[in-house]
């Protein structure tokens, strides 16, 4: 809509921080989700130190098995990416992204000083291993322990699934320089969490592993709380979209009357049919029916045509979405096994620096550093050329090379590892580096994609919830990581006869020792698994046909008339 006055954009679908509708030129832009960017990138610093060095800590501190602690992590990464699809849920229903940020920030940063106490605190900790005994953590102290992880886990989900769509939303999709501007948005955010994840990886996890586990939670504390301030500082010059209600009960409610409605027809041209159904889930068209003579129908039985496009719409990206699990799968192991690889490999550099193993992740992406602004500054520009695309590559391309860089990762993982395991004297950290650098590619490629994808693709009333699915991809992959540790260690089961028994030995993964367990065949069989879901992906990346204006699909299809139909059957 014009400000016939002002003669500025105004934007219905968002408000300023005081609920007045927004204008184009007064509020969002760059300087808005520049403070997005900062947040973000000092929301991942915490959250990544602590992840990635939860293993260790699980394994030094709190005594748990290798084993356990490895699903232990993928749970907490898991249970952490899943809930972002009630954060999305949460704000495409009732509140917006910025109160839904504010309020679930302050849950994390309190999960972050909890973890920090029980550093602090010896008697929230189990007592030091004595010569040949550990005692693993418990009662009160596993419950602060979960307590601080899954107020972490909580805040994180609810944070995941709305900073990227908050930043991407200070962008006017219909003003074509803001649409280059916001995949450009998509970009630079991964090269903040890039930046925060250097510095997770590099200076945090040395202070926890030589300064103690308490200063480097508390620098965490402390990174969160900045993040939360600088949130916070930029309240004023957001844009914040209007919650339009459930988007889950508005799919519902297309599914029960595409159902309710299976058995009519739609009337010829004579009979002045008004919807010519789209090729792709066609059988949802059949919930726009409107019953002749009946002029209310009851949502149940009779929706808009704008609510069966946007239910087509987010049913056409969810098998795009499951093709992406295998892939953070894949990345679980880096955060996990490769950590407990490093542990026992040659860690010292130079004369004197010992490398911590939750540190070799930051080589390959102060190298992403570099990559991520020229793909941007340079690369784009000059895909468009080519492509007239917005952004360079299209989405689907883009997340289908990170895909291919995720089953090489494996491969090299599988290689290092066979090697570390034959090798007569103990091997470089340093041989680690190829596989992290291949992974962080992967990401790079699928996960910057995959945002712009869901981002664009979605109806706007389902964004967060659409964006979430990034997060939830993740979730999955690591859950599936801990059924897939379990399921190799059962399968792999093998028994043995001494002397007059049976003893069953353990499976590939079941020792507390990298140098009997067989890590090297099960990223083998994590590579073959990937190549075979690349080319799922493939087929559905192929079958798919992009929105032809993601933005303005809404406005045509509100203009449309009600779909006329006859009956040949009774309705449910």
């Amino acid at each position: 809509m014009e400000d016939e006055e002002n003669g500025r954009c105004v934007r219905e679908d968002f408000v300023d921080w005081r609920g007045r509708p927004c204008h184009a030129n007064t509020s969002g832009g760059v300087m808005a989700a520049a403070f997005v960017l900062v947040a973000q990138a000092f929301e991942g610093m915490a959250l990544i130190a602590v992840q990635n060095n939860l293993i260790t800590y699980l394994y030094t501190d709190m005594h748990f098995s290798v084993a356990k602690s490895a699903n232990a992590v993928t749970t907490f990464v898991g249970t952490a990416y899943l809930l972002s699809l009630a954060g999305g849920f949460m704000t495409d229903s009732f509140l917006n992204r910025f109160k839904t940020m504010s309020i679930f920030s302050a849950v994390e940063l309190a999960g972050y000083m909890l973890l920090t106490a029980q550093a602090y605190f010896p008697s929230l900790k189990p007592h030091k291993c004595s010569t040949n005994k550990c005692h693993e953590g418990h009662g009160v102290q596993i419950g602060v322990m979960l307590s601080a992880l899954y107020l972490i886990a909580i805040g994180c989900g609810f944070m995941k699934s709305n900073l990227m769509a908050h930043g991407a939303d200070q962008f006017d999709q219909k003003i074509p320089l803001q649409k280059k501007m916001m995949f450009n948005f998509f970009n630079w955010a991964y090269f903040g969490l890039s930046s925060g994840s250097v510095v997770a990886l590099t200076l945090l996890v040395w202070v926890q592993d030589n300064v103690g586990r308490f200063w480097g939670f508390g620098i965490s504390a402390a990174a969160m709380f900045i993040a939360f301030l600088t949130l916070v500082s930029g309240n004023c010059l957001y844009r914040n979209r209007i919650p339009r209600g459930s988007p889950l009960t508005r799919i519902l409610q297309v599914l029960v009357a595409a159902f309710r409605n299976r058995k009519s027809q739609l009337l010829d041209q004579e009979n002045k049919t008004c919807l010519h159904p789209s090729t792709q889930i066609g059988f949802l068209s059949k919930a726009a029916f409107k019953h002749e003579g009946d002029d209310d129908s009851h949502p149940w039985q009779s929706c808009s045509l704008e609510q069966v496009e946007e239910t087509r719409r987010f049913l056409r990206i969810l098998p795009i979405f499951g093709t992406t699990i295998v892939m953070n799968c894949t990345t679980a192991q880096l955060q996990t096994f490769s950590v407990q690889q490093g542990s026992i490999m040659y860690k010292t550099v130079g004369k004197s620096f010992d490398v911590p193993p939750a540190s070799v992740g930051a080589v390959p992406l102060v190298v992403l550093l570099f990559l991520a602004p020229l793909y941007s500054l340079y690369f784009v520009p000059f895909a468009r050329h080519f492509t007239e695309h917005p952004a360079g590559v299209p989405t689907l391309h883009r997340t289908g090379v990170g895909l291919i860089f995720s089953a090489a990762s494996m491969a090299v993982a599988a290689i290092v590892e066979s090697k570390r395991r034959s090798n007569v004297t103990q091997l470089s950290i340093m041989y680690l580096i190829p596989q992290f650098f291949l992974s962080n590619l992967s990401e790079f490629f699928t996960k910057v994609g995959l945002v712009e994808f869901f981002y664009s693709e979605s109806p706007p009333e389902m964004r967060s919830m659409s964006v979430a699915l990034n997060a939830s991809s993740v979730a999955l992959g690591y859950f599936m990581s801990s059924l897939l540790v379990s399921l190799t260690n059962y399968v792999t089961l093998t028994k043995k006869k001494i002397e007059h028994s049976v003893v069953q030995c353990g499976g590939w993964l079941s020792d507390n020792d990298l140098n009997k367990d067989h890590l090297h065949w099960f990223y083998w069989l994590l590579c073959v698994i990937s190549i075979v879901n690349f080319f799922g992906y493939a087929f559905c990346a192929m079958s798919y046909c992009y929105n032809n204006n993601s933005d303005q699909n809404s406005d045509i299809m509100l203009q449309q008339d009600p779909v006329c139909i006859k009956s040949s059957g009774e309705h449910l």
